[in-house]
């Protein structure tokens, strides 16, 4: 009998998981097809790979199907009734932490802690006939909290869709959300964005954050160790572009807001790539071109602007990239990427000099 292990089909948790899994032994890998939930797992015998949606997990190892599961304590507590009568929790892997944020609208200024929602919530439905509305996924979550916190007068409406949209559509008066596990994300295809894209982007930043504290460029083009003259002048192209133009098309773009506090660019590089080695091509020749265009706008800007330009140099790591160019590397010889996140952090608070 083979142990079935349920981990998120897409997104950041899935490749968190596949991460925290090869850092220790055992590849989890998916078909080549996104429209495929299948899986394959190496480094471990008996063991098949389930791909299911995050919230689909917790009802899976309560009926019997999976035999583990890797999900959020959220969706546990929500999907399943007495869930510690259910299953049980066997180690915290350090990824997608969440808060719950229960939200009113920004003109109710006098509402700023729980006691005053309650006290919102009965002066809502003495003057309007019924309960104060809380749109939110978290039905069993926020009832919870609420209770404990002494908030009574008010009703859940179920969200569907964006939860904040629903206030703007006057389907609920407030909403309760989970307010940490993926951030805002704007997809960019560095390989075509035109001019405009990158202006919306700033555009976005501005509007929706009035700030941009660090820009991290760590998007890489690579198709594996070729000779020179055997790579394809479109692979070259392309390879020139993501790894070289693109980053300073959105560095160009975004300078202005970066300069409106003290902020850092970070450039990864990749001191071994971009030395004369053999094979490397394209992205050996695009890291030598990134490094010093870092340094060049490092000069021009050392006395005249707070913009910090930044190289971070990192070990090899299990990722996606290393695993192209050295197929038969175990994963025990290299270093994970939350390792170096956090290096990278030191470096950008001025406690590094990485």
């Amino acid at each position: 009998m083979s142990i079935k292990l349920g981990v998120p089909s897409k997104g950041r948790l899935m490749e968190k998981t596949f991460d925290w899994f090869g850092a220790r032994g055992v590849g989890l890998s998916r078909s080549e097809s996104e429209r495929e939930y299948a899986g394959a797992v190496t480094g471990v015998e008996g063991v098949d790979l389930v791909l299911l949606s995050a919230g689909e997990i917790p009802r899976e190892l309560a009926a019997g199907r999976i035999h583990l599961g890797v999900t959020g304590t959220d969706l546990v507590r929500e999907k399943l009734v007495q869930w510690d009568q259910q299953v049980e929790p066997l180690a915290e892997l350090g990824f997608g932490h969440a808060d719950l944020i229960i939200a009113v609208p920004a003109c109710w200024v006098d509402v700023t802690t729980l006691d005053d929602l309650d006290a919102a919530a009965a002066a809502f439905r003495a003057r309007h006939g019924f309960r104060l509305r809380i749109a939110t996924k978290y039905h069993r979550l926020v009832r919870e909290f609420l209770r404990e916190a002494g908030v009574a007068d008010y009703q859940l409406v179920d969200s569907q869709g964006a939860t904040e949209g629903t206030v703007k559509n006057l389907t609920a008066e407030a909403i309760a959300d989970d307010g940490g596990v993926e951030p805002a994300v704007l997809p960019l295809n560095l390989a075509g964005a035109s001019i405009d894209d990158y202006e919306q982007v700033t555009h976005m930043l501005t509007t929706q954050f009035g700030r941009l504290d660090v820009l991290v460029h760590c998007a890489a083009q690579f198709t594996g160790l070729t000779p020179l003259h055997e790579l394809k002048p479109t692979d070259m192209a392309t390879i020139m572009h993501v790894n070289v133009t693109a980053p300073w098309l959105l560095t160009r773009s975004l300078l202005g807001l970066l300069a409106a506090r003290q902020s850092a660019v970070v450039w990864i590089d990749d001191a071994d790539a971009r030395r004369s080695n053999a094979f490397w091509g394209a992205y050996g020749l695009s890291k030598a071109a990134l490094w010093k265009m870092q340094d060049t706008w490092a000069q021009e800007l050392d006395a005249t602007s707070s913009i910090r330009m930044l190289s971070f140099s990192p070990p090899p790591m299990f990722t996606a990239l290393r695993r192209l160019a050295f197929p038969a590397i175990a994963p025990s010889q290299l270093e994970t990427p939350e390792r170096n996140a956090e290096r990278l952090l030191q470096l950008v608070r001025g406690s590094s000099t990485a």
